[in-house]
């Protein structure tokens, strides 16, 4: 299968990569948790910090290392390969993103331990569960928002700033950091609309409260769906030539 092929590259990608992978998944939720303890910690409680590290590792761990992976094959012929298999447009790009899921649950899973630890108090199983559920989809997001983006922009030599800042607009525009309601009015109510902020509203709720608040995180799933459906359209009017 054409997923297992993908998968298979991201682990060849991982081992030789090895230290530098096990010192990122340790070190940068570390990095964050005191960081934000240090500058936030006296306006918000390890609570409220704690889905908000979690969804930011999960976007990090979505986004980055698919651009990375993504980036390095654009002029290596490798796409125009893959373009030319019987598979359809959609078929490739969810084998794309679907492999790197495991390092995304695996980036989550571990960053959620170590705060854990940090913080020295074991939350309830399921609202955890729920908030690392959350999280990922989040990550998922990210990994279709990447997609879209490098194959709309045809193949250009750099996206690193794009998807950079696209990156940080979503870490501090959907409320992981800050709360929305330190923002204005009109554009606290804008930013409450965007997918990672209803994923987050819902992982927060769940953390927190133990229940869901609403359920118009839905609506953030469905638009993933929908970003992936387009990134398959624009991978094979890209590379069907």
């Amino acid at each position: 299968m054409l997923i297992s092929t993908f998968i298979k590259r991201r682990i060849l990608h991982i081992r030789h990569r090895w230290i530098g992978y096990l010192t990122s998944l340790l070190l940068i939720p570390l990095a964050l948790y005191f960081t934000l303890q240090l500058s936030l910690g006296e306006w918000l409680d390890a609570d409220w910090l704690f889905p908000g590290i979690l969804f930011i590792m999960a976007l990090m761990a979505g986004m980055l290392p698919l651009w990375g992976d993504l980036q390095r094959n654009i002029h290596s012929g490798f796409f125009d390969c893959i373009a030319a298999s019987p598979n359809s447009g959609l078929v490739i790009v969810m084998s794309m993103i679907l492999s790197t899921v495991l390092e995304l649950f695996l980036r989550t899973i571990v960053t959620a331990t170590v705060l854990i630890i940090l913080i020295g108090n074991m939350p309830s199983v399921l609202p955890l569960l729920g908030t690392i559920l959350m999280a990922a989809l989040a990550g998922l997001f990210g990994s279709s928002l990447v997609t879209v983006w490098l194959f709309a922009a045809n193949q250009r030599s750099s996206h690193f700033f794009g998807i950079f800042s696209t990156l940080l607009f979503m870490i501090f525009a959907s409320g992981w950091m800050i709360p929305l309601e330190n923002y204005p009015e009109p554009l606290a109510s804008i930013l409450t609309w965007l997918p990672t902020s209803q994923l987050m509203s819902a992982g927060r709720s769940l953390f927190m409260a133990g229940q869901f608040t609403d359920w118009i995180w839905i609506m953030a799933v469905a638009e993933t769906v929908l970003l992936i459906i387009l990134s398959g359209y624009l991978f094979k009017k890209v590379y069907s030539r």
